[in-house]
């Protein structure tokens, strides 16, 4: 009898070495586990809150640079209607000149 309670405490013992062994590997598995779901769920939300971010960053530069483009197109617009009447005054002042200036 001695010989049977001694080899159900080593079997006990061995089950209970394979269940600290099961625990000591599973245990953390479970929450690496846990964490990485946790991780790739911010990482999802901070993903698409940075794709918004700059989209709404790009439409910005968009609209700038499209009113730029058009602040530019107007100045430039009134940069030759300038120009058009300064060549003109230029044309009045050289028909004066010639006029004025008798040529010998």
């Amino acid at each position: 009898m001695e010989e049977f309670k001694n080899n159900f405490e080593f079997i006990v013992y061995l089950l209970g070495l394979a269940f600290i062994v099961y625990n000591t590997f599973r245990k953390p598995q479970i929450r690496i586990d846990k964490d990485f779901a946790v991780f790739d769920t911010q990482f999802e939300a901070m993903n698409k809150l940075m794709n918004e971010r700059f989209l709404n960053i790009d439409k910005t530069i968009c609209s700038l640079r499209d009113n730029h483009i058009h602040t530019i197109e107007k100045r430039q617009d009134i940069f030759e209607q300038k120009l058009n009447e300064c060549n003109i005054n230029i044309n009045k002042l050289s028909v004066i000149i010639d006029e004025r200036i008798p040529k010998k």
